[in-house]
Formats: C-alpha cells, sequence, structure tokens
C-alpha cells in the first residue's frame, strides 16, 4: 500500500472519528473535609472512558475545586474562578458542572452558573432552590418542562424523615407530634406536616443542636429538648460523632427516660453504633443499661450493583473501612458523576449536545453578560430534560431510578435494632425486617431475610 493511500485511509478514519469524539469538561465541586470524593469522581470518568464504544468514546477533561462548603466567601471565589478559566481559555467552558457538596443554599448559586454559563449540571444531593421556569413562548412544543429543579442523585431529604417518622410511629405507636432532632448543618423547615399516607395530620419539629458543645452544655441541651421532645422516642439525624456525644452523654448523666431511640447518619450500615476493644476484639454498641432500645436506619441496597460496589471497596483500599470514612457518600458521589456522564454521553449520541462557546471577545465574558432566559434549545435545558429520559439501573447504593423527573426517587430504608455487648468482633445490629420505600410511600414486614450489607 503506497503513502498516499495510507495517508488516505488515515484522514478519513480520523474524519469518521472526529465526528463522534470530542472533549468533554467538567467542572467538580467537593468540599475540603471530604477531599477523598476526588476518587469516587475520578473512578467514575475512568469506568464511563473504558465502557464507551472506540468509536463514540468523548474524552473527558476535568478541573476540581475545594470548596469550604460553610462560607459563601469560598463559593463566591469558586465561581469566580471557573468564570476566570473561560475567560483566559474558552476550552475551559464546561460541559457539565457537578456539586459533591453537602446540600446548601450555595447549590442554588450553581444553578444561576449553570444557566448563565448554558452548562449541564448535577448535584449529590437535594437542596430545594427556587424553580425556574422556561420562556413560555415555547410552550407549543410537547413535553416540555416548564418548571426546572437541579438533577441530584441523593434522594430527597425529606424521605429521611419521612422513614424516621413511619418506624417511630411503628415503635411507639401513633403520635400527634414527633420532633427530629437535627444538626447545625441541616437545612430545612422547623415544621412540616407529615407526608407519611397513614398519619397524614401529623406534626413534625425540628429541633437544631447547637455545634461544638461542651459534655456539661451538652447535657443542659438534652434536657432542654426533652422537655420538648415526648420521652418515650427521640429520632436522631445528627453526625456519627454527634451519636456518640449524645448518647454516651445521656448515660452518663443518667437521663434514663428516653426509652426508644432511632437514628439516621450517613454510613450505609449502622456499625458505626459500636466500637472493637483493641484488647479483646468484642465490640460494644451503645445501649448501656440504662439506654432502652437502639434502633438505626439504613439504607436498603439489595438491589446493588455487588460487582461495582467490590471494585470501588478495592480502589479506596484500607481507608474504606475507616471510622470516620462516609461510604455512603462516596457511593453516592461515584453514582453522581456516573448519572452525569450518561446522561451527557446520550446526548451527544443523538447529537443534541452543541459545541461550547467559540473563543471570542464576547464569549470570554459570558459571565459578565445578562441572565440569559432559558428555553429549549439550551444546553441547560437540553440537560435536565435528558436526566428525566436516564433508564433506571442498579447502582452501588441500591437501584437510581429518575422515573422522569430530575431527582432520584427511589429510596428503600431498614430498620436495624443494636444491643449491647459482643463476645466476637461481629456488630450487633440486626434487621428487625421493616422496610420503608419512599416512592411507594409505604411500610414492608419482610419476613425472609435479605443479605443486604457493605
Amino acid at each position: 500500500m503506497n503513502t498516499i493511500m495510507k495517508s488516505f485511509i488515515l484522514l478519513n478514519l480520523f474524519l469518521i472519528y472526529s465526528r463522534y469524539c470530542r472533549s468533554v469538561h467538567l467542572v467538580i465541586f467537593i468540599p475540603e473535609e471530604q477531599s477523598y470524593l476526588n476518587l469516587a469522581a475520578e473512578l467514575a470518568i475512568n469506568r464511563h472512558n473504558l465502557l464507551q464504544d472506540n468509536m463514540s468514546d468523548n474524552y473527558v477533561t476535568v478541573n476540581f475545586h475545594k470548596i469550604n462548603h460553610r462560607d459563601p466567601r469560598s463559593w463566591s471565589n469558586s465561581i469566580k474562578n471557573v468564570c476566570l478559566n473561560i475567560q483566559n481559555d474558552t476550552i475551559e467552558h464546561p460541559d457539565l458542572l457537578i456539586d459533591l457538596t453537602p446540600p446548601s443554599q450555595a447549590s442554588c448559586g450553581i444553578q444561576k452558573l449553570a444557566q448563565q454559563i448554558d452548562s449541564g449540571i448535577i448535584t449529590l444531593n437535594y437542596y430545594d432552590c427556587p424553580p425556574l421556569y422556561i420562556n413560555q413562548t415555547l410552550l407549543n412544543k410537547t413535553n416540555l418542562i416548564t418548571e426546572l429543579n437541579i438533577p441530584s442523585v441523593n434522594f430527597p431529604p425529606e424521605a429521611v424523615a419521612s422513614a424516621l417518622s413511619v418506624f417511630g410511629n411503628t415503635i411507639a405507636g401513633s403520635l400527634r407530634t414527633e420532633t427530629i432532632i437535627r444538626g447545625s448543618d441541616e437545612t430545612g423547615s422547623q415544621i412540616t406536616i407529615s407526608d407519611y399516607r397513614d398519619y397524614p395530620s401529623v406534626r413534625r419539629f425540628y429541633l437544631t443542636l447547637p455545634s461544638q458543645l461542651n459534655e456539661s452544655q451538652l447535657a443542659q441541651s438534652l434536657e432542654e429538648i426533652k422537655n420538648v421532645v415526648m420521652n418515650k422516642l427521640w429520632l436522631l439525624l445528627v453526625d456519627s460523632q454527634t451519636v456518640w456525644n449524645i448518647l454516651t452523654t445521656v448515660a452518663k448523666f443518667q437521663q434514663t427516660d428516653v426509652q426508644n431511640w432511632i437514628i439516621y447518619e450517613e454510613h450505609v450500615n449502622c456499625n458505626f453504633l459500636c466500637v472493637g476493644s483493641d484488647v479483646t476484639g468484642k465490640r460494644n454498641c451503645l445501649t448501656y443499661s440504662n439506654l432502652n432500645k437502639l434502633y438505626c436506619l439504613k439504607i436498603g441496597t439489595a438491589a446493588a450493583d455487588k460487582k461495582e460496589l467490590e471494585m470501588i471497596q478495592n480502589y479506596y483500599g484500607i481507608i474504606w473501612n475507616n471510622e470516620s470514612f462516609k461510604q455512603f457518600v462516596a457511593l453516592s458521589a461515584y453514582e453522581t458523576v456516573k448519572s452525569g456522564l450518561l446522561a451527557l454521553n446520550s446526548l451527544l449520541i443523538d447529537n443534541q449536545w452543541p459545541e461550547s462557546i467559540k473563543p471570542t471577545n464576547s464569549s470570554r465574558k459570558i459571565c459578565d453578560s445578562s441572565m440569559p432566559t432559558v428555553d429549549s434549545t439550551m444546553r441547560f435545558y437540553r440537560y435536565l430534560e435528558a436526566i428525566t429520559r436516564l433508564p433506571k439501573r442498579n447502582g452501588t447504593t441500591g437501584m437510581i431510578d429518575f422515573n422522569k423527573t430530575v431527582t432520584n426517587q427511589h429510596a428503600i430504608f431498614h430498620l436495624q435494632q443494636c444491643f449491647g455487648k459482643s463476645n466476637s468482633s461481629e456488630a450487633m445490629c440486626y434487621d428487625v425486617k421493616l422496610h420503608f420505600r419512599y416512592h411507594l410511600n409505604l411500610i414492608i414486614f419482610v419476613y425472609i431475610h435479605v443479605l443486604d450489607h457493605f
């Protein structure tokens, strides 16, 4: 084969390949204190690239922005840096913004940024930002989404409150009011009405526990809260360290009239309530003799992709089982990036994703221009629409099912009870065979134990 013929074939192969292959640029925001999430994101990107067909592969580049999510200035500086990068080089114009930080008002700022620069957006955590509305002149299009919210992979926060409520009513009997104690980082309304169909009129109160309390201050706060919370049942929505502080303080100060505790924390299992002794190897759960019954919510993972889960565990290695490592958060971060790329890839394959901005003087100042009105031709809108079309799949956290919405609707909670001391290294938390399916708003009694663990 002569040189001219080889060159001709190579040129045609390049033209065919370049039709389907283009650079895809991501900007991913991660919290400073959870920098390990970049490993989950990188793994999802690498897996995406490997699983793509060679003729439709899209080369993915990414910029990570570490955020102090409690500091508005950190968010502001990061958003400015995204805009500055675009101004310096339009190749930095992101196709997709991915927010892996805890839920906060800042998520709404990311939504505005995505609208401003016409990028896709997906978040790990749901946050109730004011919805955007599409240009009303385009309402003659069929199946048009007219109210736009930020796509998120984690179930809505009210799913946890609903599960706490349902299991609380199951344990303590029908309640007219319920109180959930939450940490200072949790956000939302102070009072809501129960969304569980069997208890539609139950009022749900949220009490926020101040942060950074010493033992005596915590004991005093708990005593004050006890005057509001019914003594038979406490519902806790706080981090694992605060759970430990509360339960050890209650035991020490002999606040013994609390009979039942139901706890939710972002570990994938309830083992964080039990610690092992380096000397004996035995485990001791936080159920002291003067604490009656300790229950824990666990995310249902029976539908999880076990092979992919094992791959992520191996990728993280020894840190996976560290007490402070948030397994569920890491898995959810992986699923957020994976879902984000699946939606983007579907648009690229169908040739429905316009190229990034061209390097002109006006495009470089995209962040300084007026906020564009959302319409169905924008990448911002097309991406939200693509999320609603994603098929349900078995993810590492269980079923991922957007069900024609922009929020993962599939959330299943198990109730476990934790007992005192164990004679082995195994944790003493057992499934009591009560499952709550949020998407069905239904509690199910399970008679056959399903192996479901991390």
